[in-house]
């Protein structure tokens, strides 16, 4: 035997290696063509004999692949064929241990008769259950229960094999006719024994042999099919369609011109091919048997002559349609690159340049530039047209642009170039302009234009043009340059109100690049771990050596500019987003150093208004103290009134759910900003903190002390504490003493230190405390 493994993909990679070589071929022809002649008709002539050629070798590996159809085909069957008969011997062998472990529990004589008739033993799948004793005499069946004419079955191949052989073994016997029943049936046997051990005769159920073939015999699935169940002894148990009047005889080989075989592994196929016509054969073993199942299909070869019209009839029409496109497309190839051409150019919703175009000429503009200046670019960004197009749809959005760049277009001379950058941005390049004075001329007029109204569909739209200007000249070496240059310059318009036009100029640059490199810096430091938190007492007035409590600062040691005040990197990080991991990393490290500290000690953390739009404080508090075994009571949340301008009702879910948990609530910076005495009444405020600048000012201007009074009495109406930041002197804690102040903060109590430096200056205090006690 040979062995062999086809696929339809060998059959695609043979097919890719010709279709390969054909383009290889048609490079090299199509580069040879371009020097003598017209490479479209070279090509057509190479697609035609490429058609044919794929045509042909189409026909060649049909053959082919209609086999390994069929063994994909026949493999399959043959799986579903070996498990239904595995799941027919395994039912009647489990009924043949039934019945004899009935035998061997008896105490009394055993009723046989009842045994085989029972419902659990006698199926539809039986044709008679006998029970032959050590004789070979037949006690019952469940065709005879009770013989009155005596059966000797001890010729019977079954009854000799299990007196001879004293092994527990299922028998599957040759077919037979039975001497009871008077039909062809299959012998499933087991011997059973004596309470003395000895052999006690043999338990036979006589299965029908078309059971087998009863799903199989009529199947339309594969080509003049065969079925057969055959015993390792090759003798055939049953058959149906080709194998059908086969049963009992043994299975020859068939006379064939060749045979291939492989085995994958339990199925065995075959393929025996004679006269022009060929058969699949698969063979599987039954598990845990001495049976085996055959399938066999029929499949012919070589292809029919109509398949043989259809390749080459399509191949002939292709060829007709190739060489007719070959006409044409000689005809159009010229008019074809020139519409190709403008299409790369031109913006099709506007009809100006596009940004290849754009590239184009700046690139030639920055090769001509020898004197100090030369031509201005301009790149603007229209103000508000996100909201348009969001509110009244992509059409109205689309005919706004179309507005767009008409009035720019009018807004500038026949010599100046506009172009459509894509989205809403768009870029002029200002020839002749030698003096920035020239530059903001055409950029005023441009802000002017496209700040009027713009009427579209019947719908007044409002919208502006924020504009950064570059000039060009002979120190801009790279058109790279000069396109960072204008979108520094663009980015410090709209940052200045929008609706406006700012020049380039390298002090915003440094302090731009500067920005960018810090936040960067930043989002390494959260990162990395490399972060502080600093922590600032909270004592009583009335006592300062009592500690009511520490607020929690975040600090920030960069490695290169060393501390970086919070004024600095904080309204970053709010501008970057970075401001919300920033304070999840902060609240989740304040919780993992408290875990550790006394009990009664507690630590504010501030929270800013951006982290409560753009994540879930309280689940995330409600996680760390989760996670930390930390007393939520001991943790208290600041927010500033920009939190609760926005009457946000995700803001009011958070603040209820962190006091459902027991997290305290504080007021920062209260009496500044835009201060409402609504908050303390809707909000679930716990503390006020009374703002550092009334309390700088205390005993330098009259009205700082009834300011101050009048919220330390607003907060104990409503049941709210009431603390002091920033207190620095002594003369300002006796003010505040007085005025009805209990608790405060500041640098005449300590200043923010790390955690190791504050645990360590507590444990000293307690340490002079007890020596001078």
């Amino acid at each position: 035997m040979i062995i062999f493994q086809l696929s339809k993909s060998a059959i695609v990679r043979g097919l890719n290696v010709k279709i390969g070589s054909l383009n290889a071929t048609l490079s090299r022809l199509v580069k040879a063509s371009t020097k003598n002649g017209n490479p479209v008709i070279v090509l057509g002539f190479i697609i035609i004999a490429m058609i044919w050629t794929v045509a042909h070798v189409q026909i060649e590996s049909s053959n082919e692949t209609k086999f390994n159809d069929a063994v994909s085909d026949i493999t399959n069957l043959s799986l579903l064929f070996e498990q239904d008969v595995l799941r027919t011997a395994t039912d009647l062998d489990r009924t043949l241990k039934y019945l004899r472990r009935m035998q061997e529990r008896s105490t009394t004589k055993v009723d046989w008769p009842a045994l085989v008739t029972e419902e659990f033993t006698a199926n539809a799948r039986t044709a008679q259950i006998a029970v032959i004793d050590a004789n070979g005499m037949m006690i019952t069946s469940s065709a005879d229960l009770y013989p009155k004419v005596p059966v000797d079955l001890s010729d019977r191949e079954h009854f000799r094999f299990h007196r001879d052989h004293p092994d527990d073994l299922l028998h599957i016997s040759k077919p037979v006719i039975g001497r009871a029943s008077g039909k062809w049936s299959i012998q499933f046997t087991r011997r059973f024994t004596q309470p003395d051990g000895s052999f006690g005769g043999v338990i036979v159920i006589s299965l029908d042999p078309s059971r087998f073939m009863t799903s199989y015999a009529k199947l339309k699935a594969l080509h003049e099919p065969g079925f057969a169940v055959v015993r390792n002894d090759d003798v055939i148990l049953a058959g149906a369609g080709y194998y059908a009047g086969s049963m009992g005889k043994s299975r020859t080989e068939e006379a064939h011109v060749s045979s291939i075989a492989t085995k994958l592994q339990e199925l065995q196929l075959s393929r025996k091919i004679k006269d022009g016509f060929a058969r699949l054969c698969a063979e599987r073993s039954v598990t845990g048997t001495d049976l085996t199942v055959l399938i066999s299909s029929g499949y012919p070869i070589p292809l029919g002559w109509s398949l043989w019209h259809s390749y080459y009839g399509y191949a002939a029409l292709l060829s007709l349609i190739a060489i007719i496109t070959i006409v044409r497309s000689t005809r159009r190839q010229r008019q074809f690159v020139r519409h190709i051409t403008k299409l790369a150019h031109v913006d099709t919703l506007t009809g100006l340049p596009n940004r290849l175009s754009f590239q184009n000429m700046i690139d030639d503009s920055m090769r001509s530039v020898v004197g100090l200046a030369e031509f201005s670019l301009h790149l603007i960004d229209l103000d508000n047209f996100k909201t348009v197009n969001d509110t009244f749809g992509h059409p109205i959005g689309d005919e706004l642009l179309r507005e767009v760049a008409a009035r720019m277009a009018q807004s500038v001379r026949s010599t100046d170039h506009v172009f459509r950058l894509g989205g809403d941005e768009f870029a002029l390049i200002q020839t002749d302009c030698t003096a920035p004075m020239q530059a903001e001329i055409v950029a005023r007029r441009l802000c002017s234009a496209i700040a009027e109204p713009f009427m579209i569909s019947g719908h007044p739209l409002h919208i502006g043009a924020s504009i950064g200007i570059a000039l060009a000249d002979a120190a801009t070496k790279e058109p790279s340059s000069l396109l960072k240059a204008a979108d520094i310059a663009l980015y410090l318009a709209k940052a200045e109100g929008r609706g406006t036009y700012r020049f380039h100029n390298d002090t915003l640059a440094l302090r731009l690049e500067t920005r960018q490199r810090l936040e960067i810096d930043l989002r390494t430091a959260i990162e990395t771990n490399s972060l502080e938190v600093h922590y600032q007492p909270k004592v009583l007035l009335a006592d300062p050596q009592v500690i009511v409590g520490y607020e929690a600062l975040l600090r920030w040691r960069h490695p290169e500019r060393g501390m970086i005040s919070p004024a600095e990197f904080i309204p970053l990080a709010e501008e970057s987003g970075l401001i919300v991991p920033l304070s999840e990393w902060m609240i989740r490290e304040v919780c993992a150093e408290f875990r550790n500290r006394p009990e009664q000690e507690c630590v504010a953390v501030n929270c800013s208004a951006i982290q409560f739009r753009s994540s879930n404080v309280a689940a995330l508090v409600a996680n760390c103290v989760s996670e930390f075994e930390l007393d939520p009571g001991r943790l208290e949340v600041e927010i500033t009134e920009s939190t609760l301008m926005r009457d946000d009702a995700s803001t009011m879910a958070q603040l209820l759910h962190l006091r459902t948990l027991g997290v305290r609530l504080s007021l920062d910076d209260f009496g500044t900003g835009f201060s409402s005495l609504s908050y303390l009444e809707t909000y679930p405020i716990d503390c006020i903190k009374i703002d550092r600048s009334f309390v700088a000012k205390l005993g330098i201007e009259p009205r700082a002390a009834p300011i101050i009074r009048a919220i330390i009495a607003l907060g104990s109406e409503l049941n709210m504490t009431t603390i002091a930041e920033g207190v620095e002197t002594t003369e300002q804690a006796e003010c505040l003493l007085a005025l009805g102040c209990t608790m405060a903060q500041g640098y005449l109590y300590g200043r923010p230190k790390s955690a190791s430096e504050t645990w360590s200056d507590r444990a000293s205090s307690r340490a002079d405390a007890v020596c001078a006690a």
